[in-house]
């Protein structure tokens, strides 16, 4: 099975600002995120992914974190795993200071992107 990523709910202005502010920390999470993909295309179910830095924050919400390096910000990617359509929504990056926050957003477009797929939408 082909997973896609559906970039309809990235927060871009976010991406944008942690590619320029903390770019190895960005381009570490990308790179993991690709890596995630292809073990999806393999395994086809995020249980199975096997990777210490793929870890769930509940209601299909998964973070994917960077590799760490010395005086590096502990940055994460927070993706929406949709099962139904095979589709990976990443929808925001941000670190420790953030995360709280950025778990509740995500777990909010969780909600709306099933509640869509309930009434039928794409």
């Amino acid at each position: 099975m082909s997973w896609k990523i559906d970039i309809e709910f990235k927060e871009e202005n976010r991406f944008k600002q942690y590619e320029k502010k903390h770019h190895a920390e960005y381009v570490s999470c990308m790179a993991r995120f690709a890596d995630v993909l292809m073990r999806f295309d393999e395994v086809n179910h995020p249980n199975l992914v096997g990777k210490g830095y793929f870890r769930s924050e509940g209601e299909d919400v998964y973070r994917i974190s960077q590799t760490r390096t010395q005086n590096s910000k502990e940055v994460r990617l927070y993706i929406y795993v949709c099962m139904i359509d095979s589709k990976l929504y990443p929808i925001t990056i941000g670190d420790k200071t953030t995360q709280k926050d950025d778990i509740v957003r995500c777990h909010e477009v969780a909600r709306q992107i099933k509640a869509r797929q309930q009434k039928g939408g794409k």
